[in-house]
Formats: C-alpha cells, sequence, structure tokens
C-alpha cells in the first residue's frame, strides 16, 4: 500500500492533518485559520481577499490517500486555470502597456504641440508688443514733433510781429526825424535866405548911399539902346550935374552914380521929364523904403 501524500496549506506550508478548508475558486487547501488570509491579485495587480467559497474538508487515514489524489488533481486543474488566468491577466498587462505607451506617445505628441502652440504663442506675442509699442513710440513722436513745430511757428509769429511792430516803429521814427530834419534844414533855408535878403538890402543900402538913379526900360531892350536915349534926350552937361559912373545892367537897365545927393535929384526930375512914358525911373534907397 502507498504511503498517501501529506496535504500543505498553501498559505503556511504546513501540513494539514485533520481538518481542510478549500477554496472552490482556486482549489487550494488552508488551515482553518490560514483560509481567512488566502488572497488572490486583482486585474490591478492588487492583492485582495479570494472571493471564493470555502469548503470544509475532514481528512481520514483511509481516504486519505484518495482525497490527496483528487486534491492533486484539482490542484493541478487549479494550477492550470491560474496559469490560464496568469496568462490573460499577463496580456491584460501588456495590452494595458500597449494601450498606456500608446497614451503616453499622444501626450507627447500633445505636449510637444503645446511647446510649439507655446512658443509660437510666446513669439506672436512678443512681436504684437513689438508693433504696440513701436505704433506708440511713432504716435507719441509725431505728437513731439507737431507741438515743437507748432511751438516753433508760434514764436516766429510773435517775432514777426514783434518785428513788424519795431520796423514800424523805427518807419515812424525815421519820418518824424526826416521831417524834423526837413524842418530844420527849411528853417535854416529860410534863415539863410533871409540873412541873404538882408545882406543883399544892406549892400543894396550901402550901394544906394552913392546917390544912384536907375532908369529900367518898360520893354526889354540893350542898355546900349538904353544910354544912347538918355544921352540923347538929356544934357546932363547943360544941367550941372555932376555923374561919376554909369552901369550897364540886364535888361536895358541903366545906373547912373552921382557924387552928391542935389545932382540926383536935378538928374532924376530931368529924365522922368523926357523919358517918363517909355522907362522906370527910381532911386534904389526910395524903393527898398529907407
Amino acid at each position: 500500500m502507498n504511503t498517501p501524500k501529506e496535504i500543505k496549506c498553501m498559505q503556511c506550508r504546513k501540513e494539514i492533518k485533520s481538518i481542510t478548508h478549500e477554496c472552490k475558486l482556486c482549489i487550494k487547501s488552508f488551515h482553518p485559520s490560514c483560509a481567512k488570509l488566502h488572497k488572490v491579485i486583482n486585474a490591478k495587480d492588487q492583492l485582495v481577499p479570494c472571493k471564493g467559497q470555502i469548503e470544509v474538508i475532514t481528512i481520514s487515514t483511509d481516504n486519505k490517500e484518495e482525497d490527496q489524489t483528487k486534491k492533486c488533481r484539482r490542484g493541478d486543474e487549479a494550477e492550470s486555470a491560474r496559469v490560464i488566468k496568469h496568462d490573460k491577466h499577463e496580456d491584460l498587462l501588456n495590452n494595458r502597456t500597449e494601450i498606456m505607451n500608446k497614451f503616453s506617445s499622444v501626450s507627447e505628441i500633445t505636449k510637444s504641440m503645446e511647446k510649439v502652440m507655446r512658443e509660437e504663442f510666446k513669439q506672436l506675442k512678443q512681436q504684437l508688443i513689438v508693433e504696440v509699442i513701436d505704433h506708440q513710440i511713432k504716435a507719441v513722436i509725431k505728437e513731439i514733433i507737431t507741438e515743437e513745430v507748432n511751438k516753433a511757428t508760434q514764436k516766429l509769429t510773435d517775432e514777426i510781429k514783434y518785428l513788424k511792430v519795431k520796423i514800424e516803429e523805427m518807419v515812424k521814427e525815421k519820418t518824424s526825424n526826416d521831417t524834423k530834419s526837413n524842418e530844420k534844414q527849411t528853417e535854416r533855408g529860410s534863415i539863410s535866405r533871409s540873412d541873404k535878403i538882408k545882406d543883399s538890402y544892406a549892400q543894396t543900402v550901402r550901394k544906394s548911399k552913392k546917390n544912384e538913379i536907375i532908369v529900367q526900360p518898360v520893354r526889354e531892350q540893350g542898355s546900349e539902346s538904353t544910354e544912347g536915349t538918355i544921352k540923347h534926350n538929356v544934357n546932363i552937361m547943360q544941367l550941372g550935374a555932376s555923374v561919376e559912373r554909369i552901369i550897364k545892367g540886364p535888361k536895358g537897365r541903366i545906373t547912373l552914380e552921382c557924387e552928391k545927393a542935389k545932382d540926383s535929384e536935378i538928374l532924376k526930375e530931368a529924365l522922368i521929364e523926357k523919358l517918363g512914358t517909355q522907362y522906370k525911373i527910381y532911386e534904389p534907397n526910395k524903393n527898398l523904403g529907407i
């Protein structure tokens, strides 16, 4: 008779002598106290309590070998099922890994795209900022230039107005000075002419003191004709008048200078009597009111 194989607990690995708790799902035997500790790996690779039904079996000496055989057979079947389940689990894990890898690739692609988009957005943002700043700078420069041009124009306009006023004042002043100068020159000219007239009067008076008689023809003629007419009509020697000099003048005028006033009176009366209708006969000092 063959010696029956001993049944060991799959949890503590010790021999089960009388009573065993067998998991119908896993086909494994456990001590009554170890059956509570029985766990399996789920689809998430986590160790969790087994949900298989537990069957309580009493081990006898007679049927121990048969039970052991059945148990071994059931163990082999359970092992096969476990291997199949493990293979399925590995396939599931592989599929999961593959899916995760695919998701990882997609995630990397997404990250790359996000990175590229961030870079492009950053460049676009910088370009937009540069354009905005450039536009603002141009606007500020234009405003500054316009303001400075307006200031310069206003300043130039004010200076032109000031210069215009100054020029007008200078013109008025010059005109006034010229007027005053002309008035002074006119006054000086008048004084000069007056002085000349006075000098002329004085000279005439001085000359008149020589007892002069002027014979002026009514009609213009030569002084020789006047002299001839006087000699032909008036006999100066017969009158007893003394004539010192005969002076010829323009337009037929003749001036007779006498030494004495009495001689000039006698000569004047004779000339008026003989030539009064054709000649003007007068003494210079009397015509000047002297």
